[in-house]
């Protein structure tokens, strides 16, 4: 609900920058526990990501496309996943 208020554009934006910031000190944890709250806090900062990425593209394809626009994301996310 929150992309409704202020935007996909902008939870996009803020939701990458949270994942980058958390994602470095996970390097220098000096123990689990903190190693343990970056991990946390970076997999929150992702879970904004996704939302906001299915919005912009339902939003940018034509209502035609919109099938094969979400076939064709779904398919490079299991390329990633799973066939690298």
């Amino acid at each position: 609900m929150a992309a409704l208020a202020i935007g996909s554009n902008r939870v996009l934006t803020i939701g990458f920058l949270l994942s980058i910031l958390f994602l470095f000190p996970q390097e220098f944890a000096p123990s689990v526990l903190f190693f343990g709250i970056f991990r946390f806090l970076t997999g929150i900062s992702n879970a904004a990501l996704f939302p906001s990425v299915q919005t912009l593209l339902a939003k940018g394809t034509p209502d035609n496309s919109t099938g094969m626009a979400f076939s064709l994301a779904g398919y490079w996310n299991l390329y990633w996943i799973y066939l690298r």
